[in-house]
């Protein structure tokens, strides 16, 4: 019952999502479906899919099978979930260069921390830092110089 729960709530938050979509400025010369249309058909998916899993859950019958809806709160996820609300909050203040590039670090070195039961060597944090640095600066350069998609820029101004 409590995945079933979970799958209400997730169409509830993609129609509210999809209802967002619609407040997306459009140029009057744009002909394509504006910026919301890519958003609207990730959410129409995202309802199929649920929908789906609603009907397989009900006809198999597993509305008894132990699904515990808390469990996904607790341990590495929650310490995921945290890191990523901290990263969503911190994003409009530092910018995207500056958030992404220290959210992605502190969630590696954590999560290779607790696997592992120990740190990286040094030449394992020299390219998983600059591995990363490099990744988030050309995506950062992909939206902004080729797409033309403005990201949050931050105190640093880039």
């Amino acid at each position: 019952m409590g995945e079933i729960i979970f799958l209400a709530l997730l169409a509830i938050v993609g129609g509210a999502m999809f209802a967002t979509s619609y407040g997306f400025r459009v140029s009057i010369l744009d002909k394509s479906g504006g910026p919301g249309m890519f958003p609207r058909i990730i959410v129409v998916l995202l309802v199929v899919v649920v929908i789906v899993r609603i009907v397989q859950i009900i006809r198999r019958r597993e509305l008894n099978n132990s699904f515990a809806f808390l469990e996904m709160f607790q341990g590495k996820r929650l310490v995921y979930m945290v890191f990523t609300l901290v990263y969503m909050v911190l994003l409009p203040f530092v910018g995207y260069l500056l958030s992404t590039v220290a959210y992605l670090l502190v969630t590696i070195f954590y999560f290779y921390r607790t696997e592992f039961d120990d740190g990286m060597t040094r030449r394992q944090t020299v390219m998983v830092t600059v591995t990363n640095i490099v990744l988030a600066t050309a995506v950062y350069l992909f939206f902004t110089r080729w797409m033309n998609i403005l990201l949050p820029e931050g105190i640093l101004g880039v």
